[in-house]
C-alpha cells in the first residue's frame, strides 16, 4: 500500500498545475453526490413523516419524461404558496402529498426540440396556477396535453 501512495505521490509531482484539476474535479463530484444523497434522505423523511401524520394523504405524479431529442419537463414550484412536500419513487418520479381539499398548485411545463436555426427551441408554459379538488387516499397525475394545457386526473 506505502508503494502505490509513493508512485502516487511522484505521479503528482511530475504533473505540474495539471495535478491540482485531478484532485479538484473528482473531490467536487464526491462531494456533490454526498450532499445529494443526504438532500434526497431528508426529502424522503419529511415526505414520509407527513404521511404518517396525514393517513388519508393523497399523491399527486407529475407526468415528464420524453427522449433525449426532444426532454420535456413539469415543475410543481408550490401549493398554496407554500414550499411543496415530495420524494422520488423508485422509477426515479417526483411524487407530491396533500390533504384532502381544495388546492391551488402552481406549475409550469418546459418542453425542447432540436431547431432549425439553432441547436434547440426551448417553450416554456406557465408558470400557471391550477385549483385542484383532492379526495382522501387518492392517486393523482398532472400531466401536459398536446392541447398546450394542464391536466389533472385520477390515477
Amino acid at each position: 500500500m506505502q508503494q502505490f501512495f509513493d508512485s502516487f505521490g511522484m505521479m503528482l509531482e511530475g504533473m505540474g498545475q495539471a495535478k491540482y484539476y485531478l484532485l479538484i474535479v473528482p473531490g467536487f463530484m464526491v462531494l456533490s453526490l454526498v450532499f445529494g444523497m443526504i438532500y434526497k434522505k431528508k426529502q424522503g423523511n419529511q415526505a414520509a413523516k407527513f404521511r404518517e401524520e396525514n393517513p388519508n394523504a393523497s399523491s399527486i405524479l407529475l407526468q415528464t419524461g420524453g427522449t433525449y431529442v426532444t426532454p420535456h419537463s413539469m415543475t410543481l414550484h408550490s401549493i398554496e404558496g407554500h414550499e411543496s412536500i415530495f420524494e422520488v419513487n423508485k422509477k426515479g418520479q417526483f411524487v407530491y402529498w396533500l390533504r384532502p381539499g381544495s388546492h391551488t398548485l402552481e406549475v409550469s411545463y418546459v418542453k425542447s426540440r432540436p431547431g432549425v436555426l439553432h441547436k434547440r427551441v426551448t417553450t416554456t408554459y406557465g408558470p400557471a396556477k391550477l385549483t385542484v379538488q383532492v379526495e382522501s387516499g387518492r392517486s393523482y397525475a398532472l400531466s401536459f396535453n398536446k392541447d398546450e394545457q394542464f391536466v389533472f386526473t385520477q390515477i
